[in-house]
Formats: structure tokens, C-alpha cells, sequence
């Protein structure tokens, strides 16, 4: 086995790594002006089908046609709302299963046992913690979720005396 000549060992590590900082700079430039070409390219596609006007045409540079509007659906019920805490009501829900996505969360809450449901918070995540609730009356808490198709069913209910 022979071995290799500590200079010359230097020597190649050294050309190695200018040779690699010459290229670094061509390749960014290059991923740069790449970036660049897509963002372009995907503008003028999206202008090339707003502004054709049958699916025909479409066909002939390869595209398929429009697709048909989704109609937006209103969200599912959450579900297993939850409240924890001393002076506090933290309140955890699962968003539902099925309809549209959620923009929102109303947290609603009443007098216990027929008080009218008046809006205690909005809510953009599945969770909240609200503080200077009413104290020493019985509250009843639940959550409806929102998007622009509309409302869903209420959550179930949590009661609440603090």
C-alpha cells in the first residue's frame, strides 16, 4: 500500500475546495434565474387559460378543459368539546368529519338552564382559553364552526360554574 504524500494530499484538498467556491456562485445564480423562469411561466399560464374561452382551444395546446366550480359547503359540527381549569375556561374541541373547511370557530354560552345564546369569543384554531367570565352562575358553553357557505350545527355542550 503506498502512501500519498502529505503536500500533495494539501495540495488536492486545497484545489478542491476553490474549485468548489468557484462553482458555487454560477449554480445560485442559476437556481435564481430558474426561480424566476417558474414564477414567470406559471403567471402567463394562469393569464393563457383565464382568458380562453373554450375548453376546444384549451385541447389544442394539451390542456384539458375547465373544471366545473365545487360548491362550497358549510363545516360539520365539532365535536368532543372539553373545558378544564380554575379561574379560567379553557375549552378544546375536535373540528368535524365531513363539509368544508373551517374559517372559524363561534364560542357561544348561556345561563344555565334557558338563557339565550350570546357570543363569548371567535375562535380561529380548535382551542381557547377565555377569562373574566361571569362567576357564580351556572354557564353552559358550545361551539358552532364557520366558513362563507355558512354555520354548522352546534357542538355539544359544557357546563361550567365558577
Amino acid at each position: 500500500m503506498s502512501s500519498v504524500n502529505p503536500r500533495v494530499r494539501s495540495a488536492n484538498s486545497h484545489a478542491y475546495t476553490t474549485l468548489q467556491s468557484q462553482l458555487a456562485d454560477p449554480l445560485a445564480q442559476k437556481q435564481s434565474a430558474l426561480a424566476l423562469l417558474t414564477d414567470d411561466m406559471k403567471v402567463h399560464l394562469r393569464f393563457a387559460k383565464a382568458s380562453v374561452s373554450s375548453d376546444q382551444q384549451l385541447a389544442l395546446i394539451g390542456w384539458g378543459g375547465h373544471s366545473a366550480p365545487m360548491a362550497r359547503q358549510a363545516p360539520s359540527q365539532p365535536r368532543n368539546l372539553e373545558r378544564q381549569g380554575e379561574g379560567w375556561v379553557h375549552l378544546d374541541w375536535k373540528q368535524g368529519t365531513d363539509g368544508g373547511k373551517p374559517s372559524a370557530y363561534t364560542v357561544q354560552r348561556r345561563e344555565m338552564p334557558d338563557g339565550a345564546w350570546t357570543q363569548a369569543a371567535t375562535a380561529v384554531d380548535v382551542e381557547i382559553t377565555l377569562t373574566n367570565q361571569p362567576h357564580s352562575k351556572p354557564l353552559e358553553y358550545r361551539v358552532l364552526a364557520m366558513n362563507r357557505a355558512g354555520e354548522s350545527d352546534a357542538s355539544n355542550t359544557v357546563a361550567v360554574t365558577r
